[in-house]
């Protein structure tokens, strides 16, 4: 399992299923979009200080959004069961 990972879930190891890695991409979606419109939308906003602050915390979300889009296509089945935890359908 990744350090990564290990970093990031305090959670036990879950059970691998197939249909977690579709459901991380499918929930990371729109924390990208969000995170991205967040980010380069700030410009809109008036002050410096006002822009900055938004500007990361939309640059946060969209890190993190990226985190698992990628953690659902080159991550091993384990780390992704890893990161929704026991979460069962």
């Amino acid at each position: 399992m990744h350090s990564v990972v290990n970093a990031l879930s305090f959670l036990p190891p879950a059970a691998e299923r197939r249909w977690k890695r579709p459901l991380l991409a499918v929930l990371a979606l729109p924390i990208t979009g969000l995170g991205g419109a967040v980010a380069f939308g700030s410009q809109s906003l008036d002050g410096i200080i006002a822009v900055t602050v938004v500007f990361f915390i939309g640059l946060a979300t969209l890190a993190f959004g990226m985190l698992g889009l990628l953690g659902s296509m080159f991550g091993c089945g384990a780390c992704v069961a890893k990161l929704l935890g026991r979460l069962t359908l």
